[in-house]
């Protein structure tokens, strides 16, 4: 079964299932200081009611999320295992990788589903992307690199990461073009291995980009999304992606 059969078989699933427990995975993730902070610092996190803890769709959403955070708190703590070596990652890590961010877009996608039962249309890929940013920052406090966080911000700034936090696919080429463009501004990479480094970067690209087309497709097809929305996400991401995935390169090169 291909990736997208899969993700569509889950989403018909899911449209299917009843509201379940709700689990603040967020305050889990970041402390109840850390929450706030990151709630005062960023006041209009999209998402409408799915957003608002203690109604029907924040909590239909949860179990979901839950799987988001998880899946991104064992990809970010891989890549920062990798990074941290010195060594460029090998085919298994990048497949596990892969897993990781395939069941992001899973959760994504369920999500997304969920989503459509309490919010229009038009407000899906908002409530995602909302998430989206929650569990980013969580994951990057937690497991990411020293300063990670800082880092991408500023890359933001100078045109080095240009991907929206939109699904796991966005999510994971962020923190892998962050986490190893630090790394080699850190020194911390092995100078015999930038070309394996370079080849991993573009392999974890390619497998995001396919990643995103399968995910948006399938939004589509289930008319969770409209097909304009998900024909314009597919070119913005797979772009940003490939630009980031550039830059990364540019940076192993220059040293």
């Amino acid at each position: 079964m291909s990736y997208q059969d899969r993700l569509t078989s889950r989403l018909r699933v899911v449209s299917e299932t009843p509201n379940l427990v709700p689990a603040l995975i967020v305050v889990g993730a970041l402390g109840i200081g850390g929450y706030f902070v990151y709630k005062i610092a960023n006041p209009s996190v999209p998402g409408g009611s799915c957003s608002t803890v203690g109604s029907p769709c924040y909590t239909a959403v949860q179990p979901y999320q839950e799987q988001f955070q998880s899946c991104l708190n064992s990809y970010t703590q891989l890549n920062t295992q990798i990074a941290q070596s010195g060594q460029a990652p090998t085919a298994a890590q990048i497949a596990t990788l892969a897993n990781y961010t395939q069941c992001m877009n899973d959760a994504a996608a369920s999500i997304a589903s969920v989503a459509k039962g309490y919010e229009p249309q038009s407000n899906i890929t908002q409530i995602i992307s909302g998430i989206v940013e929650v569990a980013f920052a969580a994951a990057v406090l937690r497991y990411g690199l020293p300063a990670l966080g800082t880092f991408i911000a500023n890359l933001r700034a100078s045109g080095g990461i240009r991907t929206a936090l939109q699904d796991g696919s966005s999510v994971s080429s962020v923190i892998t073009n962050g986490t190893t463009q630090l790394a080699r501004s850190l020194n911390l990479l092995d100078n015999t291995e930038i070309d394996a480094w370079e080849a991993a970067v573009n392999a974890i690209s390619d497998n995001s980009v396919t990643d995103v087309e399968a995910l948006y497709a399938t939004l589509a097809e289930e008319d969770v999304i409209s097909q304009a929305v998900a024909s314009a996400e597919i070119a913005a991401l797979t772009s940003s992606i490939d630009a980031d995935a550039s830059a990364t390169i540019e940076a192993l090169i220059a040293g």
